[in-house]
C-alpha cells in the first residue's frame, strides 16, 4: 500500500492510498475537500492497461465511505479522517465485488 499527502492545482489538501488487488485492478482510497467544504472519503478500483487507469462508471467499484463538514479544513484534518478508514473492509467489500 502506498499512501501520499498533496496539494491538488487549487491548493486543497488531498491524500490517497492505492492498493493492488490484481495486476490489473488498483483500489485507491482518497480523502479531500469537495467543492461545498465537505471532507470526503472515496475508495474505487481502476483497470490498469498499458501503465494507464480507467474505471467504467456505473461498472466498477465505488463507494463513498465517509462525509464531514468541518468550520474549517486543514491537512491534519484530512490525515486524520484518511488514516481513520478501516483499509482491511474497503478491501475485503472490493475483492468481493469482483469474486476475487
Amino acid at each position: 500500500m502506498k499512501t501520499r499527502l498533496y496539494k491538488d492545482s487549487r491548493n486543497k489538501p488531498i491524500m490517497d492510498s492505492t492498493i493492488d488487488l490484481t495486476p490489473e485492478l488498483r483500489l485507491t482510497i482518497y480523502t479531500y475537500k469537495n467543492c461545498n467544504g465537505v471532507v470526503t472519503t472515496r475508495a474505487s478500483v481502476g483497470h490498469i492497461k498499458e501503465h494507464v487507469i480507467t474505471h467504467k462508471m456505473y461498472e466498477d467499484f465505488s463507494l463513498n465511505l465517509n462525509s464531514v463538514s468541518y468550520p474549517r479544513v486543514t491537512a491534519k484534518m484530512i490525515e486524520s479522517q484518511h488514516n481513520g478508514t478501516d483499509f482491511d473492509d474497503i478491501i475485503k467489500k472490493a475483492k468481493l465485488f469482483y469474486n476475487l
